[in-house]
């Protein structure tokens, strides 16, 4: 499987991809989560298809953790707000 390209706003900073599975009404999907490093070396994720998703810490899997939280709220937030729970990304 090939690994897709970076959002556009994650620049040069791009490392690596994992996956956020989402579950709902018993079907599931991948999300794309994209790992980087700041200029001061924290561990940044975000997942860019639930907009808000984005999380930091010290390790990449504390990171990883962290944005699975994050990701689970804003599911939902969205969907107690009637938003679509994700959006396109590229």
């Amino acid at each position: 499987m090939e690994t897709p390209a970076p959002p556009a706003h994650i620049d040069g900073r791009y490392r690596c991809y994992n996956r956020l599975t989402q579950t709902r009404g018993g079907a599931q999907r991948n999300l794309p989560i994209a790992l980087y490093r700041d200029e001061e070396g924290v561990c940044i994720a975000e997942c860019p298809a639930i907009p808000g998703s984005v999380s930091q810490a010290r390790t990449r899997g504390e990171a990883l953790e962290n944005v699975r939280e994050a990701a689970e709220g804003c599911l939902f937030v969205r969907a107690e707000s009637g938003m679509p729970l994700t959006v396109e990304t590229a």
